[in-house]
């Protein structure tokens, strides 16, 4: 079989036009020197003409020698306006009324162009698909009637015309001189032919295959000659009878039943019949793959082939949109494996000319093929739809992206610890800030199991909430928030604190009362927790430490027999409430409030707030239904709560569904995973088994986001020094403890941190 090969006619280097342009300009100057006795301009009549003669010369050369962008016709349009309206020929002689008439229509010209290039302009990104094409149809039109010469043509013959009506030599020769320049352009065709004599013919695209079906939108499938030689991101040139001779980016090949195939984007860059020069073998058609070196191509078609996304980010791409996406999902066939990809990973597509993110959160293998017998295995990734990312965070962005449009991955890079933030997205240096105000005005649920780190991610928000002047009271049945927190209060106040309520309810824990309701010492407990609740609040404490099963509480059950009388001890569940209601009662007292100003964190929350089937006793479920009545009634007087469990089916729904703000940490069990799957969606459930430590997947208002997200969190240790660190001073002498023991507890953490 002979060689079929086209032939890529070289265009003129920017040197050569440079080169063409002062030679342009040159013969100019002479010729007017010359006929006229004067440099160009300098006459009163012609210095329009030979303005122009400029503007078409250095702007069909060097600014837009292959294509006019809207902005660069919109410059021409405004600028030949502004001559038009500058020509003032005298219509009382028959040569000026002609005159004006190319005036005229050199105004309405450039008037219209003014129109095209600004709607080209203002319609680029508009979200309607109806103003968009509009756009395009503007920038089309530009392309043609935004040049230089058609722009300033009818004004450099109005001016020639009234310059040089009296001169019939002179306006021929001015004329053919016009002529020449718009229409001739004889330097540049006699400068490409002495090139090509010269040695510096057009290159031979040899063929590599042949092209077998387009596919709608964009994609070129096709079979490899089997000696070719083509690698991914190849640029080849696709050419087909009765079509323009367009680019394309190979972005796919694989071999099946011993015969290759490949895939190619097309660019929209198109090469004219101009640019090549078919040389077909005899039998042979002019329908091939043909692969080009890049360097090779004009260098107008070079640009524009640069600025397609996969040539910017070739190093990124990982494949093509395909079937299945939906307005929240993301699937696509990975095309190119990248070691870094995982789920979590980030990765961006372009919905009408917005790069949206999403995030990958699983990986099917499934069958491509030709037919039934001839097939290959692909990887098929799923990604949730994040939205425009901004400073803020993700942005929602409507509707979904077209069929083929490529996929990128958005590059992995180390972040940087960021005190600011509670995280960042694995494997990118995307930061996730909290919004700590909103997590406690819209309740907050961390949820995962034993291990998972619940209680750090904890102890973090709480340290924010210290730092944004929130009040902090932890519920905490196990004691471990005392020691991890020891460093954020005054162990001895918060002591004294229980032990004045003890003190208060100890004597009357077996009191004896005709009414029921008074026996007991539930009175008193209610009244010294009140009153502790409201030095708490007034106070310069900021954290306030409650274990319930401190506190020995009784109610007198029924009418006494006598001097004797049955009693009841309250579970945790109740004390629970108490708590809870002392704190609503104090909130109410100081108003309503659009800021936060407490923040109950109930760790165990199954133990505290148990589910109606799940309580001990029928007095737990009334006191998880109160407590959860605190819940609703707290917000608008700017009381949240912080509800810590790994149990979410032991847990009262009546609190949980308040929690608008939701960290999800690793969990196998399937009654959680239900109760998640409304907050975050099937695919980021099936993510929570495989979750390593430390990660989560967060949503809601306290992270100022609308879509789901996993997030790497900070270790807690490199939190909290960096917090005693940068914080530590303001927060220490907020809650009233002296300079002396701020200085000594940085000290402490100088000698254990290398900072």
């Amino acid at each position: 079989m002979t060689d079929e090969v086209v032939k890529l006619k070289p265009r003129l280097s920017q040197r050569s036009r440079l080169i063409i342009a002062l030679i342009y300009l040159t013969a100019g100057s002479l010729l007017a020197w010359v006929k006229l006795g004067r440099f160009p301009g300098l006459g009163s009549y012609d210095v329009w003409f030979w303005s122009g003669y400029v503007v078409i010369v250095v702007g069909t050369l060097l600014d837009a020698p292959w294509y006019t962008k809207p902005i660069d016709a919109l410059t021409n349009a405004i600028g030949s306006l502004i001559a038009a309206l500058g020509l003032n020929p005298d219509t009382s002689v028959a040569a000026g009324a002609f005159a004006q008439k190319f005036q005229i229509l050199g105004i309405a010209l450039s008037s219209v162009g003014i129109i095209i290039a600004l709607t080209a302009i203002w319609y680029k990104d508009s979200e309607s698909m109806r103003l968009r094409y509009l756009a395009f149809m503007g920038t089309k039109i530009c392309a043609q009637l935004g040049a230089p010469s058609i722009m300033f043509g009818p004004i450099m013959l109005s001016s020639l015309i009234w310059s040089f009506y009296n001169q019939v030599d002179t306006l021929i020769l001015m004329t053919i001189v016009l002529a020449v320049l718009l229409f001739g352009r004889p330097l540049e065709r006699g400068w490409g032919f002495l090139s090509e004599a010269f040695g510096r013919g057009p290159a031979l695209l040899r063929k590599v295959g042949k092209p077998l079906a387009w596919n709608h939108p964009g994609i070129v499938e096709f079979e490899l000659d089997a000696s070719a030689a083509v690698a991914p991101r190849d640029v080849v040139v696709i050419c087909a009878p009765g079509q323009e001779a367009e680019l394309g980016i190979v972005v796919d090949l694989f071999v099946l039943s011993d015969r290759k195939w490949g895939r190619t984007i097309l660019t929209g860059v198109q090469l004219s019949k101009t640019d090549l020069r078919y040389s077909v073998s005899p039998g042979e058609s002019d329908v091939g793959i043909f692969k080009v070196n890049p360097a090779q191509l004009p260098e107008d078609v070079r640009e524009r082939l640069g600025e397609h996304p996969i040539s910017i980010r070739a190093d990124s791409f990982l494949g093509l949109v395909s079937d299945q996406t939906d307005i929240l999902h993301l699937v696509f066939d990975l095309l190119t494996p990248h070691p870094e990809l995982a789920e979590g990973s980030l990765v961006t597509t372009e919905i009408n000319n917005d790069r949206v993110v999403y995030q990958i959160v699983n990986a099917t293998v499934k069958e491509r093929g030709l037919d039934a017998q001839s097939v290959r295995g692909v990887l098929s990734v799923e990604a949730v739809k994040l939205g425009k990312w901004t400073d803020a965070g993700p942005e929602p962005v409507k509707w979904v992206p077209r069929p083929n449009t490529p996929v990128f991955l958005v590059p992995p890079k180390g972040a940087a610890f960021d005190l600011s933030t509670v995280g960042v997205v694995p494997r990118s240096s995307v930061y996730v800030r909290p919004d700590i105000n909103r997590m406690v005005h819209h309740n907050t649920a961390i949820i995962g199991v034993l291990g998972a780190g619940k209680s750090t991610i904890a102890y973090q928000i709480i340290h924010r909430m210290i730092r944004e002047g929130i009040n902090v009271l932890v519920i905490d049945i196990t004691d471990q928030y005392s020691i991890s927190l020891s460093h954020l209060f005054r162990e001895d106040e918060n002591r004294s604190r229980t032990t004045k309520i003890q003190m208060a309810i100890a004597p009357t824990v077996n009191r004896v009362d005709q009414s029921p309701e008074r026996g007991g010492n539930i009175v008193d407990f209610r009244r010294a927790l009140a009153e502790e609740m409201n030095s708490f609040m007034d106070g310069e404490d900021r954290l306030w430490i409650v274990n319930p099963q401190h506190f020995d509480v009784t109610m007198q059950e029924g009418r006494p027999s006598g001097s004797a009388a049955a009693f009841r001890h309250l579970s945790m569940v109740e004390i629970t409430k108490h708590v809870a209601e002392a704190a609503l009662t104090k909130v109410q007292a100081d108003g309503l409030s659009e800021s936060a100003r407490l923040c109950i964190v109930l760790e165990e929350a199954h133990s505290l707030v148990p589910e109606f089937n799940s309580a001990a006793s029928k007095q737990d479920q009334e006191a998880a239904v109160g407590t959860a009545r605190v819940v609703m009634q707290g917000r608008k007087y700017g009381l949240g709560f912080l509800v810590v469990t790994q149990r979410t089916a032991n847990v009262s729904k009546s609190v949980l569904n308040q929690c608008h703000t939701v960290v999800a940490l690793r969990n196998f069990d399937l009654r959680a995973q239900e109760f998640l799957e409304p907050y975050l969606g099937p695919h980021f459930v099936r993510v929570l088994p495989t979750l390593e430590q430390h990660h989560g997947i967060v949503y809601g208002p306290g992270f100022n986001l609308q879509q789901p997200l996993l997030v790497k969190f900070w270790d807690y240790e490199e939190f909290k020094n960096a917090a005693l660190e940068q914080w530590g001073s303001q927060i220490l002498t907020e809650r009233g403890v002296g300079e002396a023991e701020v200085a000594e507890e940085n000290l402490s953490l100088d000698d254990e941190v290398p900072f």
